[in-house]
């Protein structure tokens, strides 16, 4: 993560700790920093933040067939998903990759990308061409997970050193 990022983060952790107690698990004190980053006015956001609001099909949309220098990954999620929020912040760091996060609110459009259910994940590559990628396991990483736990996205029979 950028630093200005992590340092807001870091700053507020010991609120957000004060806040839940001491006996809440590390994905609540995760839910809660990105409530309280989405949560900011764009003015008193962190200039390093990503947007976290979900995006509409017409920005979808206007995507697919665009040449350019990133994939986009989308991730389709239940309106209290957390899913793609943090994939958008733990995902930050990396150049080549951008991830936005849209609700499942619109069954037309779901139908319409071959989404069966939630959460899904769709990638537009920099040539524009795009497509379902069928998430099998979805575990977020945390400090105390093994790497064996960690999300397996595949697509078909690929593995992940094929996707990169």
């Amino acid at each position: 993560m950028p630093a200005c990022l992590c340092s807001v983060l870091h700053a507020n952790v010991a609120r957000a700790l004060l806040v839940l107690g001491s006996d809440r698990e590390l994905q609540m004190i995760r839910q809660s920093m990105i409530d309280f980053l989405q949560n900011h006015s764009q003015e008193a956001k962190p200039p390093a933040c990503p947007p976290l609001e979900p995006i509409v099909p017409e920005e979808m949309f206007s995507l697919f067939d665009k040449h350019s220098q990133h994939y986009t990954a989308i991730i389709f999620e239940g309106a209290n998903s957390y899913v793609g929020r943090e994939v958008i912040l733990d995902l930050i760091q990396y150049e080549n990759i951008v991830v936005k996060r849209m609700l499942n609110s619109d069954s037309t459009v779901l139908k319409q990308l071959g989404i069966t259910s939630v959460p899904s994940s769709y990638l537009i590559y920099p040539n524009g061409s795009h497509g379902l990628i069928h998430i099998l396991y979805c575990f977020i990483l945390q400090a105390d997970m093994t790497l064996k736990n960690s999300a397996h996205f595949m697509s078909n029979s690929q593995s992940m050193e094929q996707l990169t």
